[in-house]
């Protein structure tokens, strides 16, 4: 069905709570140019991302806390990373559609894999 129609050498990986673990281990492969883990779990290891990597915690989550995810954030000193918190968001803010999470993440891939600029801006500043 996708046969033609996923650019393979831009590829980006994500996950939330277990699946945010399991983003950071993929995020491992060289094939992953850049790793969105949401309130990640504890699967992968950090210091084997090979690309820029955006943590995203909820400020109010007590399944994840954020100074988990912060840890995790500080131990990919190897690659560009950015650390994230969403006011107010507990564990669940993320599930259906994404609630306030899915803006920063769009924009994350719109700069790692399409290049867009005013995505860039969001967190890198102008260019």
């Amino acid at each position: 069905m996708f046969a033609g129609r996923v650019d393979l050498d831009k590829i980006g990986s994500t996950g939330h709570s277990q699946g945010g673990g399991g983003a950071i281990a993929a995020g491992a492969d060289p094939r992953v140019d850049t790793t969105v883990p949401i309130q990640p779990g504890p699967q992968g290891t950090d210091g084997q991302l090979r690309g820029p990597a955006f943590y995203l915690a909820g400020q109010n989550d007590t399944i994840v806390r954020p100074s988990y995810v912060y840890s995790r954030y500080q131990r990919a000193t190897q690659v560009a990373a950015v650390y994230g918190e969403v006011a107010d968001a507990d564990h669940f803010e993320s599930g259906g559609d994404g609630g306030r999470f899915r803006g920063p993440i769009t924009a994350w891939f719109r700069f790692h894999l399409l290049a867009d600029q005013q995505a860039r801006a969001e967190f890198y500043g102008a260019a």
